[in-house]
This record gives structure tokens, sequence and C-alpha cells, in this order.
């Protein structure tokens, strides 16, 4: 009798394993002898089944020579297939509890050898592959459900190698591209499920180089980019779907340098600056589809700085500031489109302070109100123009209340 014998067999690939590992008592059905004999092991402390094989003993060893079989605790057949000289040989079968038939696989001398096949519950093939001396060699496919092929992949002594194609449910192409040691290098091209390209470039070393296209779903160009190993390096641009252009710029190693264009949809420009290390610098303006000027200012890194002018369509300023530090700072004025005042005053670090005056438009002789900040909030009287014109209001736990009725309680 040979006690607590340990067997170990394991195979995964794509989700699929097999583990048979536990402690077993072993007891010998037949005499010790040099022909072969059958085994069977047993679940600890029961008389359930658990592996019944031909082999000899040799020695203090018991070699597997033979048909093999393992079963659950069910009684279930789990495993079936052959050893030859205690090494699996032959064709091999795995077994869902139902019965049917999971794995599919051939073993030369205890490796992997020649066609694999996996199926679901039901019976369906879901992957098809071949194996040369326990590597995968050759084409590896898997399907869907319906029985539609999913992917066919290219291994090379173990590795992903050559040109992998991977499908969409309805039977297009989703993904076309080159692969060396289990690497994306060479062409990559992404498609739309109704077969239009989507991405279309190339890659080394897993990441994109040189120019990459991207299309939208209509076939039209999206945007024109170049990469030099993964990150963007040297023109951008990027189109809207009726084919005009929507940015124009420029990156360094992944960040945008130079000059930035950006553009309405009917292919006026929008936008134009500079950036340097991805930080805006310098004068930008932006513009109204009808040409006409809309901002205009300064940026020091990334921030607002200086005077900015904000125009009406018709060319009319409409406003008037400040920035420091990016933040609004000293005498601001807004006007109404017929050139009449409607708010001026004065920011300090970025916030309203003291008086600001509002008017409306065209009554410009006096103002609609007046409000006292201070760093942002209000503070103090708030004047409002009314019949007698401008009266005094204080406000009282948020409620406005005229000077006249404090003074009469």
């Amino acid at each position: 009798m040979l006690n607590n014998l340990t067997r170990f067999f394991f195979f995964k690939k794509y989700g699929f394993s097999i583990i048979a590992n536990v402690a077993i008592s072993m007891f010998i059905c037949l005499g010790l002898s040099a022909q072969n004999i059958k085994f069977s092991t047993y679940y600890n402390d029961s008389d359930i089944i658990k592996e019944e094989y031909f082999g000899f003993v040799n020695f203090s060893d018991t070699v597997r020579e033979g048909e093999y079989k393992l079963f659950l605790t069910d009684g279930s057949l789990r495993q079936k297939g052959h050893y030859v000289n205690n090494l699996p040989h032959g064709l091999w079968y795995i077994y869902f509890n139902n019965g049917i038939v999971q794995q599919e696989i051939n073993f030369v001398e205890g490796k992997r050898h020649g066609s694999y096949a996996a199926f679901d519950e039901s019976g369906e093939l879901i992957q098809k592959a071949f194996y040369e001396f326990g590597e995968l060699n050759g084409s590896f496919k898997t399907y869907y459900p319906d029985g539609s092929l999913e992917s066919e992949l290219s291994y090379s002594k173990g590795v992903i190698n050559g040109v992998q194609k991977i499908y969409y449910p309805n039977g297009n192409m989703h993904k076309h591209y080159e692969a060396q040691n289990d690497i994306e290098n060479g062409f990559w091209i992404e498609y739309y499920d109704n077969e239009s390209i989507n991405y279309s470039g190339t890659k080394k070393n897993g990441v994109f180089c040189d120019t990459l296209k991207v299309y939208y779903r209509n076939g039209v160009l999206q945007r024109l980019s170049i990469y030099d190993n993964g990150l963007l390096n040297g023109l951008y641009i990027g189109y809207y779907e009726n084919g005009n252009k929507m940015i124009r710029s420029f990156y360094n190693n992944g960040i945008l340098n130079g000059e930035y264009f950006e553009y309405y949809r009917g292919g006026e420009l929008k936008v134009h600056g500079i950036y340097k290390d991805g930080l805006k610098i310098g004068i930008w303006k932006s513009y109204y589809p009808n040409f006409k000027l809309y901002t205009v200012g300064e940026f020091n890194n990334n921030r607002y700085h200086g005077e900015w002018l904000v125009y009406f369509p018709d060319g009319s300023i409409k406003q008037v500031g400040h920035y420091s530090e990016g933040h609004p700072e000293g005498n601001w004025t807004l006007l109404h489109s017929d050139g009449g005042l409607k708010e001026s005053g004065e920011y300090v670090q970025g916030k309203e302070n003291g008086a600001w005056l509002f008017f409306k438009e065209r009554e410009y002789k006096t103002p609609e109100k007046i409000i006292n900040y201070k760093m942002g909030k209000p503070d103090g009287p708030l004047w409002l123009y009314g019949p007698e014109g401008l009266e005094k209001f204080n406000i009282i736990k948020g409620q406005m209340i005229n000077f006249k009725d404090m003074s009469k309680n």
C-alpha cells in the first residue's frame, strides 16, 4: 500500500484550467508484478473512487502505463486519457459535470503536441489551436457562441508572431495587425463594425509610431497625426465630419508646442495662439464666424495676463479689463451693444471691490444701481434707481430695507 500519493495536472489557456491536486490513499487491487495492473485511488476517508489507471510497480515506484480516468466526488468522469512510461500520451479528454467534452488535448511524452480544442457546456467549439512539443504554434482560433469566428491569432514557439485578426460578432473585421514576440510591431488597422476603417497606423514595441490616421464612421478623415515612440510629435490636424479642419497644431514629445489654430465647422478661423511646453503664451485671438474679432489678449504660462478686450459681432467693444496672474485686476468696463456703459468697477486680487455701477441700456445718465463690494462680497449700502431717483437701501438678514423706512422706525 502506498499512502499520500500526490499527482498534479494543470492546463490553463484563455480561461480554462484543469487541476487535480489532492492527497489520496492508494491500494493495489492486484498483486505486485512487472505486468500492467489496474490501480484505484479514493477520496480521503471514503469509498468514492477518484482515479483508475493501469500501470506497474518498478521497485518502490508505481509507473502509469495505459488508460487513466479521473472522477469527481459525484462519480462523474472528469478526465480520460493514456499514459506511456508515466507520462500523458495521446488524446486526452476533459469533461464538464454534465458529461459534455470541455477540452481535447493531444500529448506526446508529457507535452502538449498536436491539435487542441475547447468547447462550451453545450458542446459548441470555442477554441482551436495546435501545439508542438508544449508550445503553441500556428493558428489559434476562438469562436463566438453562435460559432462565428472571433479571432485568429498566429503563434510561433509559444508567442504571438505574425499577422493577427480579430472579428466582430457580425463577421466583419475588427482589428488586423502584426505582432512580434507578443508585442504589436508593424501595421495596425482597426475597423468599425460596418467595415470602414477607424484607425490606420504603425506600431513599434506596442506603441504608435510614424503617421496615424483616424476616421469617422462615414469614412471621412477625423485626425492626422505623427507619433514617435508612442508620443505625438509634429503636425496634428483634426477634422469635422464634413471634411473641414477643426484643429491644426504641433506637438513635441507629446506636448503642445508652436502655433495653434482652431476652426468653426464651416471652415472659418475660431482661435489662434501659441503654445510653449503645453502652456499658452503670448497674444491669443478668437473670432466670430463672420471673421470679426471676438477676444484678444495675452497669456503668460497659461494664465490671462495684461489687457483683454472683448468685442461684439459688429466689431464694437463689449468689455475692457486687465488680468494679473490669471485674475481680474484694476478697473473693468462692460458696454452695451450701442456703446453705452453697462457696468463699471474695480477688481482687487480677482474680486470685486469698492463701488460698482450698473446701467440700463439707453439710460446712461443715472445708474440703475450701485453696489459696494468688499473683496467679492456686497458690503455697505445699496443704491437703486427709483421714482424719486437713487434710493439708499441696506441689507439686513437678507432683506433690502430702504433707509427712509429705517428712519421712520
